[in-house]
């Protein structure tokens, strides 16, 4: 009989555990892309759901239903498509995979054209199985042929500066034009501003305006935040208490549907006649008695507390909700500031001057900005805390942040360590029976189990780190998703990769330690290489998992503009520094071995050379491009401004500009935006146009004055009633009166951005976008725009779906009388239950898109 060793068992487990997790994930692969080919020609809403779903400008073109057709519908999808109906982000993040394809190949290649030959040859006598091709076959009197790993890394380290530059380059580019573009530039989140910290002797219209006179454009709007607690508690009361109404209506329409349905089913079966059912409360709640209406608690989490009859509940407190929260309305104008404001600025420029500016003389007083604010994406809860709690909140979150990868270690070290306990097995005596199973299962339990309980792991922790990020009072949803990104990534490095390796690592080198304590610096340099075999299989799992990850659809105001890609190129730094360290560590843990000392020494030398440079390298990447990624350059936007004006200046049949006639503070300049202005607010309000004759503007404006910027009077031969018009109801200095010929403007704003276009064509990329070919007048604000939604925003409606014998037009009349707004537009339930969507909600703006 043959002696089964350690190293046998343990190499016998690598390779059945390799060959496992190619086998089982192939067949994984196989029934994922069977079924995929399928299900995508039967189910439209999941697997084409942007085809029809959006609005009709953001919809992609539709796939054929041949079993193979999205290979090359894929293939040959344009940059511009992407980019046009799923915005930078999306586009950025298919650039970043196929980034990692060229290294992911690049290494591949490189590795069994040189590294696998030079591991292979000549083989130390103690590896056998799949270790042979790897770090630790190589003997100790060969230590030489380690150089060959130093020249890879070498490589593969420059490729790596090489494409990362060609990807910044291109970012760069398509980013500016991103945010010069008129489709873009005319949002008024691209000029519009979040300060938070502002000191009290700020916090006031008048006040921030002459603050902000230095903008080049200056200041369009201004909304000073103000919260109050109980008024924000009832509008969550109320949008908590309308969404359980809906779904208590939504059970009842499908089971008191589906059970008229059944009856008239089981009369048409007996020959009867069934007339159409007369739609009454009474029919309702004879189809539904109730007894089996939709209830619910009122106590802690809805398990304890009276239990009430949802929808009678809700119909007698949604009403007292709507009138205390019109209380709280009226007195939230006595509510003192919270330290926060949104500038809404008349040039894009304007606001990234703002945004990169030394705002304030004292020490964490408007440090914190953020500009390209969308309304929609800001935490509201988040913008009102002092800056020294949200430094505070800073350092406990990284703290809770650390302890949490701290405390995982040990679950991820015992989960990868799985992968190798067929060293264990011969010395240790109850995992015998790992050296007695069956091939099947010792490779499914090595190659198998591991990664998926690591998948397990890792898709539970990003909803933690969300609550931490959240609780750090990061104001804006784009915000906290890139510190989860980050701080997501650092947790996949300790875990996912050095836990790993150390865990794996020592457990392959504990038995030999065992047998002779005095190797143990000798076993950990031949033994740490050999968890790649954990990571092989990992990859296999995980890369399969991910073939077919399609990014669905972003709304606009979550899009960053590709800001998510500077950090993965971050992260790819990261993954170099790692690769260099522990390659350095293995020679040098090879420095005490007999005949390797000197080659040792001199790699590791190389190794520690090759860290310096990388970190040069980032320094250089961080400092040339970390700046313009971030914000539009001064030459970017004064030239696109320039061009933008000779244009308009050439349709008007005046001459061009001279290169300094382009002053954003001249009254010329002021001129023609009032007019712009007024002829806006005169179109939307039915008043008369006002002539260009007439129009006066004093000589003497100085921007950085107070008076100039406060009042200027203008006349015109124009005759009409009296009328007020207020932009904004918390500034009573900031309106336009018109009475008779005379017409007062209150800080008249500068013009709108010129909105540069976009270039057709950029050879990097192929193509990038297009500016679209819509009016490029400026996207306006409302007066609520950036207050508090509680404050202003009407009640939601009550949204049920009709069904096809008009209950739900009974449920609706009885809610309307009940002083809720309710309706059954867009939504329909059929007789087999079955709830269908084709719309937004009815008292939402519908855009198009499904049934367009």
């Amino acid at each position: 009989m043959s002696v089964v060793t350690p190293d046998k068992v343990a190499a016998a487990g690598g390779v059945k555990a390799f060959v496992t997790a190619i086998v089982t994930n192939a067949a994984i692969l196989l029934v994922e892309v069977g079924a995929f080919m399928y299900l995508r020609r039967h189910v439209k809403k999941i697997y084409a759901p942007r085809t029809y779903l959006p609005p009709p400008s953001r919809r992609s073109q539709p796939i054929g239903k041949g079993y193979f057709e999205w290979i090359p519908a894929i293939i040959k999808t344009p940059a511009t498509e992407i980019i046009h109906k799923n915005g930078l982000d999306a586009y950025f993040f298919l650039r970043f995979l196929r980034l990692l394809l060229k290294l992911f190949t690049a290494a591949t290649f490189i590795t069994f054209a040189v590294l696998v030959p030079v591991n292979i040859v000549h083989p130390n006598q103690l590896t056998t199985g799949i270790s042979r091709i790897a770090w630790g076959n190589i003997p100790d009197d060969e230590s030489a042929r380690y150089s060959a790993h130093v020249a890879v890394a070498y490589v593969l380290t420059f490729y790596t500066f090489y494409l990362l530059r060609e990807e910044l380059t291109l970012l760069v580019s398509l980013r500016q034009r991103y945010l010069t573009s008129k489709t873009h530039s005319k949002l008024a989140q691209a000029r519009t501003v979040l300060i938070t910290g502002i000191p009290k002797e700020l916090l006031s219209e008048s006040a921030l305006r002459e603050f902000a006179s230095f903008v080049p454009g200056g200041v369009s709007n201004i909304w000073i935040y103000r919260e109050s607690k109980a008024l924000t508690d009832l509008y969550e009361d109320r949008e908590e208490a309308c969404q359980k109404l809906e779904t208590a209506c939504t059970h009842l329409l499908r089971r008191a549907t589906h059970i008229q349905a059944k009856n008239m089913t089981r009369a048409l079966a007996k020959g009867q006649d069934v007339p159409p059912p007369n739609p009454t409360l009474a029919l309702l709640e004879s189809l539904v008695p109730p007894k089996k209406r939709p209830h619910h608690r009122l106590g802690l989490l809805g398990l304890f507390g009276k239990k009430v009859d949802t929808i009678e509940w809700a119909k007698a407190v949604l009403p007292d909700l709507d009138r205390r929260i019109a209380a709280a309305r009226h007195d939230l104008q006595h509510v003192p500031p919270a330290g926060s404001a949104f500038i809404e600025f008349n040039l894009q420029l304007g606001a990234h001057v703002m945004d990169q500016c030394l705002s304030y003389h004292e020490p964490l007083k408007m440090v914190d900005k953020w500009v390209e604010v969308a309304a929609e994406d800001v935490v509201w809860s988040n913008i009102d805390d002092g800056s020294y709690e949200t430094r505070l909140r800073f350092i406990l979150s990284w703290a809770a942040t650390i302890g949490l990868i701290v405390g995982f270690a040990p679950i991820a070290a015992f989960v990868t360590s799985i992968s190798n306990l067929s060293a264990l097995c011969e010395h240790t005596p109850w995992l015998a029976w790992v050296c007695k199973a069956p091939a099947i299962a010792t490779g499914l339990l090595q190659g198998v189990l591991p990664p998926l309980l690591m998948a397990i792991l890792f898709m539970l922790v990003p909803h933690i780190l969300r609550l931490l990020a959240w609780f750090e009072c990061v104001p804006r949803v784009t915000l906290i998703s890139q510190r989860v990104y980050t701080r997501y990534f650092i947790f996949l490095v300790v875990h996912g990769f050095i836990t790993g390796t150390l865990a794996s690592g020592l457990i392959a080198a504990i038995p030999q330690a065992l047998d002779n304590p005095k190797t143990i610096v000798q076993q950990l340099a031949n033994n740490l290489p050999k968890a790649s075999i954990y990571f092989l299989t990992y990859i296999i799992a995980t890369g399969f998992s991910y073939l077919f990850l399609y990014i669905m659809d972003q709304p606009e105001h979550t899009e960053t503009g590709g800001l998510y890609f500077p950090r993965a190129v971050s992260n790819l730094f990261v993954g170099l520094y790692v690769q260099q360290i522990t390659v350095a560590t293995l020679l040098f843990l090879r420095v005490p071995i007999e005949g390797a000392r000197i080659a040792s020494i001199i790699q590791g030398a190389f190794m520690l050379f090759l860290i310096v440079l990388t970190f040069l390298a980032q320094a250089l990447l961080h400092n040339s491009f970390d700046a313009i990624v971030e914000h539009m350059p001064m030459s970017l936007a004064t030239k696109h401004m320039k061009e933008r004006y000779e244009h308009e200046r050439k349709k008007s049949g005046l001459e061009s500009l001279l290169p300094d006639d382009m002053d954003l503070f001249n009254r010329e300049h002021i001129r023609a935006v009032v007019k712009h202005k007024l002829k806006g607010t005169s179109s939307r309000l039915g008043l008369p146009s006002l002539p260009s004759t007439n129009l006066h503007i004093p000589k003497v404006l100085k921007p950085s004055s107070p008076t100039s910027s406060s009042k200027h009077v203008l006349t015109t031969s124009s005759q009409g009633s009296s009328t007020s018009v207020n932009r904004h109801p918390h500034s009573p200095q900031h309106e336009m009166v018109q009475n008779g010929p005379n017409i007062t403007v209150t800080s008249p704003p500068p013009p709108p951005p010129p909105p540069p276009p976009f270039a057709s064509r950029l050879s990097t990329a192929g193509s990038v976008v297009r500016d679209s070919e819509e009016d490029d007048a400026d996207i306006e604000l409302d007066e609520h725009a950036f207050d508090h939604p509680a404050s202003y925003k009407p009640a939601k409606w009550a949204w049920v779906p009709r069904d096809p014998f008009g209950l739900s037009e009974v449920i609706v009349q009885d809610l309307v009388a009940a002083g809720i707004q309710a309706s059954d537009v867009g939504a329909t339930v059929d007789k087999k239950g079955v709830v269908k969507v084709s719309r937004n909600p009815p008292d939402e703006q519908w855009e198009g898109g499904m049934d367009a």
